[in-house]
């Protein structure tokens, strides 16, 4: 039974797709499930106009992401961590600090594209990757600074309520 999978399917295909399935596996699991309709003449016809209008929508945001791109390559960003005497962090950079100084220069970017597996917990250079739709990458440079702490000296001010 030809049938246009609505959904992505798991070993399968995409959506959009036309497959050739089992007649018990249509009407049993796909069909009630909402994940593939009939392949009708009409339904294929509708099929390729729409991938069509697709295909062209995905040229311009692929062309978009590119650009994107080369304007991530040239980013560095400079963070500041706060040491103790003997090099321990007081915190970290994470992939929240990353993604709003990000935001903050106005990028159009996602969260879920910054590939940071740990928080960086040490001063000095990371090559940080971004994985934007359809596959490009670009990565960032990532300067983490150490701060060490400053103690005050002196008495410690009472706050009398």
């Amino acid at each position: 039974m030809k049938v246009i999978l609505i959904r992505d399917v798991e070993k399968l295909g995409k959506n959009g797709e036309i497959k050739n399935v089992a007649d018990g596996y249509a009407r049993n699991f796909l069909f009630p499930k909402k994940m593939a309709m009939l392949a009708g003449e009409k339904a294929i016809a509708e099929i390729k106009k729409q991938k069509e209008r697709e295909g062209k929508h995905r040229e311009e945001d692929i062309r978009k992401y590119k650009e994107l791109a080369e304007s991530l390559q040239k980013i560095e960003i400079i963070m500041s961590l706060e040491v103790g005497k003997e090099g321990h962090a007081f915190g970290s950079v994470s992939k929240d600090d990353i993604f709003a100084e990000l935001k903050k220069r106005k990028l159009p970017i996602e969260k879920e594209w910054i590939e940071l597996e740990k928080p960086l917990k040490s001063g000095g250079g990371w090559d940080i990757k971004i994985k934007l739709p359809h596959g490009i990458e670009a990565t960032i440079k990532v300067i983490v600074e150490a701060k060490k702490e400053e103690k005050k000296r002196g008495r410690p001010k009472v706050i009398k309520s």
